[in-house]
């Protein structure tokens, strides 16, 4: 029997299992340095569709390592997702590998401003040696006001107004240097321009406060505090270059919530509706994917897509409050008043703490006559949030309903102090004072109505009237004088000035051809108004002498009276006809009773 011959192992073979471990090695080297070159990044509480994003991101820069925008692109991921280290690390390599492009270093300043003053600074001012970006001149001045260098953040402040007019918040940041450095002319005119452009934020207004205070007006100042208070504690700050890459990069519901809030201001409404579908497309059971895409669809005047997206919610979330309330709410507008109660009541009981719905709730019920209710709701809704201009008004509006002046009064009050601008209710607020006896303060909230909103025909008529009362006879007819001017062509302008150039008790002031002329014109339409046109004639023609005259037309006028429409109106004031035509039978021209 042969001997079994060893194995012997030709150098070929040798070689190639050398090479092998080799190459086995080097592969793992290579991961290894690989892994190591990645960001460390926290998935802690990350939306799935956020961790999808990033383990193809991180693929991307594993596979391409020496791509600057796989990296820059991972970073801004990063950072929309508060991974802040692992932004700045990614943002590094990016600036290493393409130094020229102006996002990596402004992206890494953006970042690292929320903790690291100093370094936000360099990351910024590298950036700027790239490009001059108006909000970089911001950002830049932000950062030298925090750190107390107001010389340094004025030059940066002033530059990006200069570049930029429209930023509020570059005029805001020159008002906030000047108030540090007592030049309070140069304050009030940059607060004055932030002003004009409509901030949305209260720290325009708590600015202005201090220019108030340091003015020593703590009146204004504190008109100034309370306008601030209940809004946004920071004002935007509008950049394309980072809007850019929030509607590139945000992934997950927030990020969504914000490029959907983004394309709404930007007019795009498509976009918006077609985020939210694809979110609802990736799950079809979320609810609040249906519910953002109803009130969507709303802004779009979509009413079937809203009341079917707000069904959906609810059927996948039957305790979701606020899909309860925006059905309640688009049932309210199309006047379906008994299951909009049903849908907002069923809101309340998921959300009892929300002062949205229960001032909802209280308008509806106060609009169909349950007053009491009613007011508890709204009441309840003012308590939880008295800043809320919108529900002070509803409940005013609700006491004055009621013929609760003092209350309404009150309210309306407040409501100005929050919100000065609001027109319809100085104009509300004015008729309470009035009803109130308080005909002064009735008469400033009327004439800043006409002074501010001229075309608002009721202003002046309420003014006039007022006036009349306090026996201001030569205001008033200056007033419809003026009103005259505005609405060359209006019936009720044209009727209250005859009427007071005709009855006035003031000989002063009374001029009875120019009113014959202008009552003449008032009858030539022969519509709903014409009885009380030929009452106007009448007391010109008798304060013309003309009686018998007076008494014709009074008496045609009295005919028209006693049939509908006109038989239906106030008895009252077919009583006080009659008595003029009494007066005008003895020869006595008609004079306004206070």
């Amino acid at each position: 029997m042969k001997k079994p011959q060893p194995i012997r192992s030709s150098w070929r073979s040798v070689i190639f299992i050398g090479l092998s471990v080799l190459l086995v090695s080097m592969y793992y080297l290579s991961n290894n340095q690989r892994q190591q070159e990645l960001p460390e990044v926290s998935r802690i509480e990350l939306h799935p569709s956020v961790i999808r994003s990033l383990d193809a991101m991180l693929d991307q820069v594993s596979q391409q390592p020496d791509s600057p925008k796989a990296w820059g692109e991972l970073g801004i991921l990063l950072d929309l997702h508060q991974q802040q280290e692992a932004a700045l690390f990614s943002y590094e390599r990016a600036i290493q590998l393409d130094p020229g492009d102006f996002r990596w270093p402004y992206f890494s300043g953006i970042v690292a401003s929320t903790g690291e003053a100093q370094k936000a600074l360099g990351y910024l001012q590298q950036a700027l040696q790239i490009r001059r970006h108006p909000p970089l001149m911001v950002r830049i001045g932000l950062l030298h006001l925090q750190r107390g260098d107001l010389s340094a953040a004025s030059e940066a402040f002033q530059e990006a107004v200069t570049a930029d007019d429209s930023l509020i918040q570059a005029h805001l940041g020159m008002a906030r240097c000047s108030l540090a450095t007592a030049d309070l002319e140069a304050a009030h005119r940059h607060l004055a321009a932030a002003e004009s452009k409509n901030p949305v934020s209260g720290e325009v207004a708590a600015a202005r406060a201090t220019y108030w205070q340091r003015m020593g007006d703590e009146e204004k100042a504190q008109e100034s505090l309370e306008a601030s208070r209940g809004r946004g504690l920071k004002e935007g700050l509008p950049d394309g270059v980072r809007q850019e890459a929030v509607l590139a990069f945000g992934v997950g519901p927030i990020w969504r919530e914000e490029r959907s809030r983004r394309w709404i201001a930007a007019g795009d409404l498509g976009e918006a509706l077609a985020i939210w579908q694809g979110a609802i497309d990736e799950s079809p059971q979320d609810a609040d994917a249906h519910l953002q895409l109803a009130r969507v669809a709303e802004l779009s005047q979509d009413t079937l897509m809203a009341r079917a997206a707000y069904s959906q919610a609810i059927r996948h979330d039957p305790q979701n409050a606020a899909a309860h309330a925006g059905l309640g709410l688009l049932q309210m507008r199309s006047m379906e008043l008994v299951p909009a109660e049903a849908s907002l009541r069923k809101a309340l009981q998921f959300d009892e703490d929300s002062h949205e719905i229960r001032a909802n709730l209280g308008s509806l019920l106060a609009a169909t006559d349950r007053d009491e209710e009613g007011v508890r709701l709204l009441e309840s809704a003012r308590d939880l949030r008295p800043d809320d201009a919108d529900v002070r008004f509803n409940l005013a509006m609700t006491h004055q309903k009621n013929r609760r002046w003092q209350q309404s009064s009150a309210e309306f009050e407040v409501l100005l102090r929050i919100d000065p601008q609001r027109a319809r209710a100085r104009f509300e607020y004015g008729v309470s004072l009035a009803e109130l006896g308080q005909l002064p303060e009735a008469i400033e909230q009327f004439q800043w109505l006409c002074e501010k909103e001229p075309k608002r025909i009721a202003s002046w008529t309420n003014l006039v009237r007022a006036q009349v009362q306090m026996k201001q006879h030569g205001a008033a007819i200056d007033a419809l004088k003026k009103a005259t001017e505005i609405h060359p062509g209006d019936r009720r302008i044209a009727a209250e000035l005859a009427w007071l150039l005709s009855t006035c008790p003031d000989q002063r002031w009374r001029d009875g051809p120019r009113a014959r002329q202008i009552a003449e014109k008032l009858i030539t339409r022969r519509d709903f108004g014409y009885p009380r046109a030929l009452d106007i004639l009448a007391a010109s023609l008798a304060e013309c002498g003309e009686f018998e005259l007076a008494i014709e037309k009074m008496e045609e006028a009295m005919q028209y009276m006693s049939v509908p429409p006109h038989s239906e109106k106030d008895p009252a004031l077919r009583d006080r006809m009659n008595n003029r035509l009494s007066g005008y039978r003895q020869q006595k021209p008609h004079r306004l009773e206070l």
